[in-house]
């Protein structure tokens, strides 16, 4: 038996490491990809321009993360630092009244 342990080592801990890592990586990404899909097609609210989908407010949450990690006061003085609904009305209606730029800004 430590014969066979000494000469394929290597290729335990290859299989050995690979289920470890499916084991462990596997459930998080199956309830990623699970709520990803589930919600992203679902409208979320309605407006007198339209619906928000499910897509449109998990951006808005991806964007205030990355505004999360920018030390300005203004996202809590307009009161948009928390909460992804009040972010994504801000943005649409600066969109709608032409005060974001385009591709080449950035933005």
């Amino acid at each position: 038996m430590l014969k066979f342990l000494r000469q394929y080592n290597q290729w335990i801990l290859v299989v050995g490491g690979t289920l470890l890592l499916i084991t462990f990586l596997m459930p998080t990404a199956i309830q990623g990809l699970a709520q990803r899909s589930a919600v992203s097609g679902v409208t979320w609210a309605t407006y007198s321009g339209g619906a928000v989908t499910g897509a449109d407010l998990e951006q808005a949450r991806q964007e205030l993360r990355v505004l999360e990690f920018i030390p300005n006061g203004t996202l809590a003085f307009l009161g948009a630092d928390k909460d992804p609904a009040h972010w994504w009305l801000l943005v649409h209606e600066a969109t709608q009244a032409g005060l974001l730029g385009g591709e080449g800004e950035g933005i």
